[in-house]
């Protein structure tokens, strides 16, 4: 708020408030504030809301959370546990209620048993020269628009692996003259 109130007198109100990303109404909001805690006094604490009237004793809390971690409805959605125990002529609450008591007793996960997938990184793809990409985990050349092809892999066909990532490695560091095959290139 220091900065709004530095940078009001020489760009204006709404000027500094976007400058420093806060809305234009807040300097005027602070300044009422302040004026009504001048009047009135600090504001009084707000009293504590009493509980729902229909809001489920703990003694109630245990058996529903007993019936949901039970054996039977382990691996079972909240909804479909209520519509079982409707079926069977039982109700223990809502399908909210059974939710929000999941979530507060750290159960509110997916309760069914799944399957980790492996994390893969990203292929990286180095740039040679413009308009040529290869793929620098493999080496393989990415023809693009103009279809060129370097000389080194014409001259590396017949190499060891060992020494095609020798010279990979050395023609990476500095490419050499580009050949085009495509007719329309010369």
């Amino acid at each position: 708020m220091a900065g709004v109130h530095q940078l009001t007198p020489v760009v204006g109100n709404a000027a500094a408030c976007h400058a420093l990303g806060l809305w234009r109404g807040t300097l005027a909001r602070g300044r009422a504030r302040s004026r009504r805690a001048a009047l009135l006094g600090p504001p009084a604490p707000r009293p504590a809301l009493p509980p729902p009237p229909l809001a489920l004793t703990p003694c109630e809390q245990q058996v529903l959370l007993g019936t949901l971690n039970s054996e039977r409805f382990v691996d079972t959605a909240p909804a479909a546990v209520h519509a079982t125990l409707l079926d069977e002529g039982h109700y223990l609450g809502s399908v909210r209620t059974m939710y929000r008591l999941l979530a507060a007793n750290g159960g509110c996960h997916e309760r069914r048993n799944q399957r980790r997938h492996a994390v893969y990184s990203k292929p990286e793809l180095l740039a040679v020269a413009p308009n040529f990409e290869m793929e620098s985990a493999v080496g393989l050349l990415l023809l693009k628009s103009a279809q060129f092809v370097t000389e080194w892999f014409l001259s590396n066909q017949n190499l060891s692996e060992e020494e095609q990532e020798g010279n990979l490695l050395h023609d990476l560091r500095a490419p050499r003259r580009m050949t085009c095959f495509d007719e329309s290139c010369r």
